[in-house]
């Protein structure tokens, strides 16, 4: 979402300047660049919970076999 932000402010690079949206453009930017990296955070938890729970299983299904 931010990059087709920056892509459109960017492509439009003279009308902003033109009317003075610099400051506008940048907060917006910067809001949805602080709400990607909000969700990147929260994926990047639930990713590792996740390894962490199968590589547990690996483990735990190796300790059964050598047990048996």
């Amino acid at each position: 979402m931010a990059g087709s932000v920056a892509e459109e402010v960017l492509s439009n690079i003279r009308t902003v300047f033109a009317f003075g949206g610099q400051k506008s453009e940048a907060k917006r930017y910067g809001d949805l660049l602080a709400k990607a990296e909000k969700d990147e955070e929260r994926k990047s938890l639930v990713s590792g919970f996740g390894f962490g729970v199968i590589m547990f299983l690996v483990f735990a299904t190796y300790a059964l076999a050598f047990w048996y």
